[in-house]
Parts: C-alpha cells; sequence; structure tokens
C-alpha cells in the first residue's frame, strides 16, 4: 500500500529577507511541489535541495504571484550514460532544506507557504 506525506514549510523572511529550513527526514519518490504565495515579492528565488546527498530538487529564479504546482524530476540514465527520460527523484531517510531569497530591496517578515508531497 502506498503511503503519501506532506511536508510543509511556513516561510517566514527574516531581517535581510531571506529564509532558509530544514524539515524533517523523508523516504521516497517526491512527486510534487505547491507554493502558495503570502507577501513574498515575486522576483524572489526559491532552492529546493536534498542535504545530506548534496543535490538539488528543485530551482525557481522568481516565483511570481501566482501559486503553482510542480513536478521535480531528474534526468534518468542507461548503463552507458545516455539519458532516456526522466523520473522522480528518490529519497531515503533524506532532509529537505528550503532556502528563499529575496532581492536587497526587499527587508524581512515576509510570508509564503511551500509543500512537498512524498509518497513510498
Amino acid at each position: 500500500m502506498l503511503e503519501y506525506s506532506r511536508h510543509r514549510f511556513d516561510i517566514v523572511t527574516d531581517t535581510g529577507g531571506d529564509f532558509v529550513d530544514t524539515g524533517p527526514p523523508i523516504s521516497g519518490h517526491v512527486v510534487q511541489t505547491r507554493y502558495v504565495p503570502g507577501t513574498l515579492s515575486a522576483t524572489t528565488s526559491l532552492t529546493l535541495a536534498a542535504v545530506d546527498a548534496g543535490f538539488t530538487l528543485l530551482t525557481i529564479a522568481a516565483l511570481g504571484a501566482a501559486a503553482f504546482n510542480k513536478i521535480p524530476k531528474q534526468v534518468g540514465l542507461d548503463t552507458g550514460g545516455s539519458a532516456i527520460g526522466t523520473d522522480y527523484f528518490v529519497l531515503s531517510n533524506e532532509r529537505l532544506r528550503l532556502t528563499v531569497n529575496q532581492s536587497a530591496t526587499d527587508t524581512g517578515g515576509k510570508t509564503g507557504t511551500f509543500y512537498v508531497w512524498s509518497v513510498r
């Protein structure tokens, strides 16, 4: 039986306009992400990374003003190293880190919510 989990990051930027949070460990396939805007600037950048594995799952250069869903995928390779398509990221007891950076003119206290769904 499949087990779905939803991981929530409540974004509140610091006085410099930045936010970093590391969520609890998750395992399984990362199948979807969702951003729900609050008061963050539309030019804000966002990065979701696997802390221990050291790779990036998703980077958004400008969040925009509207909510969105994204399905982060990685390139699948055959045994010879040639690309053969894409697949979901698979994590094993891995912590995700969400990093949000606003422009230098945006100061702290800006908000938004970011969700990550996984299945195993």
